[in-house]
């Protein structure tokens, strides 16, 4: 009998404000003129902690930081090349040259494991 995976709970305070949320409710994490924002599918909250520090505390959930301004939870994303992500929400999220090759890695890996393959991208044929 397969083990059940115990969902994560995540506690934040910010400015008298408790928020409390379930991993799987993160869809990704920004940074905006300083600011770090937590994202679900249908709310924006603003915690204290920076990007960094907001990384490590996020590392048991499948993160990947395709921009030094955002962190994608993977199993939100619908759609990734270099140019950009778009999650299963229709947001899009930008991607920076200097994440992509990083994060293609870590996301092939995550999703090679979870569904024994990744196909490889085709070539265009010129």
């Amino acid at each position: 009998m397969e083990k059940s995976k115990k969902e994560s709970y995540f506690f934040w305070t910010f400015k008298g404000t408790r928020i409390f949320l379930r991993g799987s409710e993160i869809w990704y994490v920004s940074t905006e003129q300083g600011k770090t924002l937590i994202h679900t599918r249908s709310q924006v909250y603003q915690i204290g902690g920076p990007m960094r520090e907001e990384a490590l505390k996020l590392r048991e959930l499948p993160m990947v930081k395709v921009h030094n301004s955002f962190l994608v939870n993977m199993d939100k994303l619908e759609v990734i090349s270099a140019k950009g992500a778009t999650l299963k929400n229709q947001v899009y999220i930008p991607v920076s040259r200097g994440c992509w090759g990083a994060a293609r890695e870590i996301i092939d890996n995550y999703y090679r494991e979870k569904c024994g393959s990744v196909p490889e991208p085709q070539r265009s044929v010129v």
